[in-house]
């Protein structure tokens, strides 16, 4: 038999026809109008059926183009995947929303729809409040998402959509409550550990110290004003810990202090001794050495001051070695000194060559205030005697401009 057959409309108006007329025939008293009747409900059934063949025939046919209305659907329901898929991509989740639930219409069945949604959840939960109103949404849908996928496919997609929802809407972990010196433990953990820099352990003692004192203000600021900690004790066990870790860390401190020191102190003595037979043309460089250690010292001795009033043991005998030998670097720079400057004397009084002017000029560029009393007589002797052989009053003034300026005209 063709079942084809069964679609055409005069075979199913026919077989209408034959149902009333069997009908009409059993009532046996059947009129003129009645059969008239009967033909015009025969030609209204198979108005209808036609409608309905073309009906169920064109879901199935061709377009005219050639593709069927199944292609077409899922070139609608590929396009949606694809706009999802973008949406998702610039976080544009109300558009992603629209086109997830466009695709669900189309194909509810469709595997790539239900990993479309889960995709959908997964992006949306660190996006913010409205992303996660359209996950909820889907979430929500995804149980009657499950009853359209192949039998086979049931279960996994059921286990997914439950680990979903788990993960999706499970509690936010609890926060912890520490005691009110756990920063402080923390601190002291960090500068108790000989591992770490020094520096970052010097810096993590202090700032127990400042949490520790904070966490007792805070304590006593309070309504009851005595913390549980207070009352076992644990602030002055902290408190101890914070004092020893300070201790170690300036003890620590000094030590590199001082290795820095005793690498001076060596350059240092290494000066003084090539100032004693030092070549008269190397004075000059040699003085410049002397200023730059002895500044040098200077600032030694202020980063180990501090140590020296902590009472850090061997501090204060540091400090006087450095200060010792500060003092004697400057002794030896003002010995050279006034050496040249006994050098030019003699020079300046020997030369015949000269003109008083000249002698003049050389005499005014000694810096006066580093001569010792003897050296600083000489020059005031020469400078007088040549002083008075200035030819006039113009150029003794000239003379005493050039003094006081330290021979810059």
């Amino acid at each position: 038999m063709n079942l084809e057959k069964l679609k055409e409309p005069s075979f199913m108006a026919a077989g209408a026809s034959c149902v009333l007329l069997l009908g009409l025939l059993l009532r046996g008293d059947s009129s003129s109008e009645d059969i008239a009747d009967l033909k015009g409900q025969i030609a209204n059934l198979e108005s209808k059926w036609d409608d309905l063949s073309l009906a169920i025939v064109g879901a199935e046919t061709d377009t005219a183009d050639g593709t069927t209305n199944q292609a077409l659907r899922m070139a609608d329901f590929n396009e949606a995947v694809e706009l999802t898929d973008g949406y998702l991509t610039e976080h544009d989740f109300a558009s992603a929303f629209d086109m997830v639930l466009v695709a669900s219409r189309i194909s509810p069945s469709e595997p790539r729809l239900f990993d479309l949604v889960v995709r959908f959840v997964d992006e949306a939960k660190d996006s913010g409040e409205e992303a996660m109103v359209f996950a909820e949404d889907l979430l929500a849908r995804g149980e009657s998402l499950v009853h359209f996928q192949s039998p086979k496919d049931v279960q996994q997609c059921r286990q997914r959509l439950m680990e979903m929802r788990d993960e999706f809407w499970s509690p936010a972990p609890e926060v912890v409550s520490h005691s009110p010196f756990h920063s402080v433990q923390v601190l002291l953990s960090v500068s108790e550990n000989s591992s770490i820099p020094l520096a970052v352990r010097s810096m993590a003692a202090e700032q127990a110290r400042t949490t520790l004192n904070g966490t007792l203000l805070d304590s006593f600021s309070s309504s009851d004003g005595n913390s549980e900690e207070l009352a076992t004790g644990k602030f002055t066990e902290l408190e101890s810990r914070v004092e020893l870790a300070e201790a170690k860390c300036v003890e620590e401190l000094f030590l590199e202090a001082k290795s820095k020191g005793d690498n001076w102190l060596e350059v240092a003595a290494s000066l003084g001794e090539k100032s004693n037979d030092i070549p008269p043309d190397k004075v000059p460089g040699h003085s410049k050495q002397l200023a730059k250690a002895v500044t040098q010292g200077i600032n030694l001795l202020q980063e180990i001051m501090p140590y020296s009033k902590s009472e850090v043991p061997g501090a204060v005998a540091f400090s006087r070695t450095i200060e010792k030998r500060i003092k004697a670097l400057q002794r030896q720079k003002d010995w050279l000194y006034n050496q040249q400057v006994l050098r030019l004397i003699r020079e300046v009084e020997s030369e015949e060559s000269w003109t008083s002017e000249d002698k003049i000029r050389q005499l005014a560029e000694v810096s006066e205030e580093l001569l010792s009393p003897y050296v600083l007589g000489r020059h005031q002797e020469l400078w007088s005697t040549i002083f008075e052989d200035l030819e006039n009053e113009e150029k003794k003034v000239w003379a005493v401009k050039l003094r006081i300026l330290r021979g810059d005209e």
